[in-house]
């Protein structure tokens, strides 16, 4: 929209701005949820795997993402420490995740 007053130009273009930046943040910030999320079930499935117990969504959701994504790489690199002395013969002292035919 383009107007022969110049203060209601510059009043909708600083309105049109503002409306711009805002769905920016909200994106962004919408971007770094789902990211934070996907982190959050990749801890979760990886303390399963690891024999340990799975931390709440809620309590991994406040730790800060550097936090979280250091616990990953750390159970990560666990488990698959775990799978290779599985291979080897050497019992790791946590115990393994049941299988779906131990339970009941």
């Amino acid at each position: 929209m383009t107007t022969k007053i110049p203060d209601v130009n510059r009043f909708y273009n600083m309105r049109l701005k503002m409306a711009r930046d805002v769905r920016a943040r909200y994106l962004q910030a919408l971007e770094d949820g789902l990211e934070k999320g996907e982190i959050i079930g990749s801890v979760q499935v990886l303390q399963e795997f690891n024999g340990l117990a799975r931390q709440s969504t809620v309590e991994l959701s406040q730790l800060p993402s550097e936090e979280l994504a250091a616990l990953e790489h750390e159970l990560t690199v666990r488990f698959h420490e775990r799978r290779e002395a599985a291979k080897g013969g050497v019992v790791s002292p946590v115990d393994p995740p049941r299988r779906p035919a131990d339970f009941p």
